[in-house]
């Protein structure tokens, strides 16, 4: 199934927005919770809300360094921006199975797929909750590393090819990577909200 082209100007933006609804709804608004809420872990070898901010960002600054290595790429090889870009077919698989689906029975949104996570992602599995201070420092401070990079990628084609988790046995587009990584912080922010209620 062909997917439609996106314009590459509102695809950032998008991801600007979402940069700054974390930093809004989580950096700020998640230190209201109170420290116990977010180390609270409710089930033997189940995350806490501070499991899944650590996940989130170890996992997502993998993704992070893949992208700018593919950026400065792209910009010494001088490919500039352009209008759009078409997601591709695994990018935007990827993508729909990692986003949460909008609703649940209690209105809440809810994680459809499940899928198990490498050891080495796993907090639980690392010893106790990090403090709730630093991890959100953490996180705080990988979305400005990701807001920089998103300026860089204002200049260049959404379209370049990145590698992924997998090296280059499969290579994503940059714009695709991006798109991922806001599907795969959303879906633990939802599993974070759920273990912090």
């Amino acid at each position: 199934m062909a997917r439609s082209p996106l314009r590459s100007a509102d695809v950032l933006a998008e991801l600007h927005a979402d940069l700054d609804r974390y930093q809004r709804d989580v950096v700020v608004g998640w230190r209201a919770r109170g420290d116990e809420a977010l180390r609270s872990r409710p089930g033997p070898r189940k995350w806490c809300a501070v499991d899944c901010l650590e996940h989130v960002r170890g996992a997502n600054a993998l993704y992070l360094n893949h992208l700018e290595r593919a950026v400065a790429q792209a910009e010494r090889r001088g490919r500039r921006a352009v209008e759009s870009y078409r997601p591709g077919a695994v990018g935007a698989r990827m993508r729909a199975g990692m986003a949460p689906r909008e609703t649940a029975g209690d209105g809440r949104p809810r994680i459809a797929l499940k899928v198990r996570t490498f050891k080495s992602f796993d907090p639980a599995a690392q010893g106790p909750p990090r403090d709730p201070g630093e991890a959100l420092a953490r996180f705080s401070d990988q979305l400005e590393r990701w807001r920089g990079l998103l300026e860089r990628m204002e200049r260049v084609d959404l379209n370049v090819r990145s590698n992924t988790l997998l090296g280059p046995f499969l290579r994503l587009k940059i714009g695709d990577v991006a798109r991922y990584l806001v599907a795969h912080t959303d879906r633990h922010l939802v599993q974070a909200d759920r273990a912090s209620c």
